[in-house]
C-alpha cells in the first residue's frame, strides 16, 4: 500500500489499532476497511497526502479515547475520516470517486496506482464459488495495464470516416480510459497489443485468467439484455467502453465504501453537542 499511495503516515495508526487488546477483531477490521477506502478514493482523486501525518495523529487519538469509553475504535476512526473536509483531508464521496473514474484519463495516473484500482476490483470479484480465490496483489510487477482498443487504433481499429473529428475526438477520448483498461498477469506481444479485436480478443483469451477481464470484456457485465449481452463480445467500441466504465465504477464503490456521515461543517446542532459530550468524557480520562 505504502508504495501505491506515496505514504507510510497510516502504519502508526494502524498499529496503535491492532495493538490494543481492547479492540476487537470485528472494530479493528472496521477501521482498516475505512482507511483502506480512504486513501484509496484520495489516491484515485488525486488528492495530496501532504497532511496525512497530522490528520491520522488527530483520527488516533480520537480512536483511543473512544476505546477507552467502549472500545468502538472502528467507529471512531470511521466517523472522523468521514467528518474531515478540505481538499488535504476530505475522505471523496461518491460523486466525486465516481467523477474521478469516469474521466478521459485514467490511464495518466501512475502505473502503481492502476494495479491497485483493479486488482481492488479483481480480489472484490473473486469469491468461494471461483476456481482461483487467492488474492492478487498490486505491487507484483507482472501485472500490467493494458489498452483494450490499443492507442495506435488506426491502422486495424479504423472508423467509418476517419475525416470525421468529432469521432475522432470520441475515440482519441475514449482510449484511455478506465473502461478501455485492463489488468493481465502477462505482456501482450507488441504487435498483437495494436492488431484488430477478433485477433486482440484471441490473445486476452490466451492469456488472461483475470476476472476484471474475463468477467466484463471477453463476456458482458452483469445487467445487460439478453441480445446486447450476446452480442457483447463481437466487437470492441466506445459504446462497450463507456458501459464498463460505470460497470467498474459501481464495483469500486462496493469495494472502497464510505459511510454516510457528513463533514464537520454540515453536522447539526445535535451532532456537535453530542461530540462535546464525548470530549468531556475524553477530559476525564487524563
Amino acid at each position: 500500500m505504502n508504495r501505491t499511495t506515496k505514504t507510510n503516515t497510516l502504519w502508526p495508526l494502524i498499529l496503535g489499532i491492532y495493538g490494543d487488546d481492547r479492540v476487537s477483531d470485528t472494530q479493528c477490521q472496521k477501521a482498516a476497511h475505512a482507511l483502506y477506502s480512504y486513501v484509496t478514493r484520495r489516491m484515485l482523486c488525486g488528492l495530496t497526502t501532504k497532511d496525512y501525518n497530522r490528520n491520522f495523529v488527530s483520527v488516533l487519538q480520537k480512536a483511543h479515547a473512544r476505546t477507552a469509553v467502549d472500545g468502538l475504535a472502528g467507529d471512531a476512526i470511521e466517523k472522523e475520516l468521514a467528518r474531515t473536509s478540505g481538499e488535504t483531508r476530505i475522505w471523496p464521496d461518491d460523486g466525486e470517486f465516481v467523477a474521478a473514474l469516469m474521466g478521459t484519463n485514467f490511464y495518466a495516473l501512475a502505473r502503481p496506482r492502476q494495479r491497485a484500482f483493479f486488482a481492488g476490483i479483481e480480489n472484490h470479484l473473486r469469491d468461494d464459488k471461483t476456481e482461483e480465490v487467492s488474492p492478487i496483489r498490486a505491487q507484483w510487477e507482472r501485472l500490467n495495464i493494458e489498452h483494450v482498443m490499443p492507442q495506435k487504433w488506426r491502422e486495424h481499429w479504423p472508423l467509418p470516416d476517419e475525416n470525421d473529428e468529432e469521432l475522432v475526438a470520441k475515440r482519441e477520448q475514449a482510449i484511455n480510459r478506465v473502461g478501455n483498461l485492463t489488468l493481465t498477469n502477462g505482456r501482450l506481444n507488441s504487435q498483437m497489443r495494436n492488431q484488430a479485436w477478433p485477433k486482440k480478443k484471441s490473445a486476452l483469451q490466451a492469456k488472461s485468467t483475470m476476472l476484471v477481464t474475463t468477467a466484463s470484456i471477453l463476456s458482458a457485465p452483469p445487467g445487460l439484455h439478453t441480445n446486447a449481452a450476446e452480442a457483447w463480445a463481437t466487437g470492441w467500441d466506445e459504446v462497450r467502453i463507456n458501459l464498463r466504465c460505470a460497470h467498474l465504477a459501481a464495483l469500486a464503490l462496493q469495494v472502497w465504501p464510505r459511510p454516510d456521515i457528513a463533514p464537520a461543517d454540515e453536522e447539526t446542532d445535535d451532532d456537535l453537542d453530542s461530540m462535546d459530550e464525548l470530549d468531556e468524557d475524553d477530559d476525564s480520562l487524563d
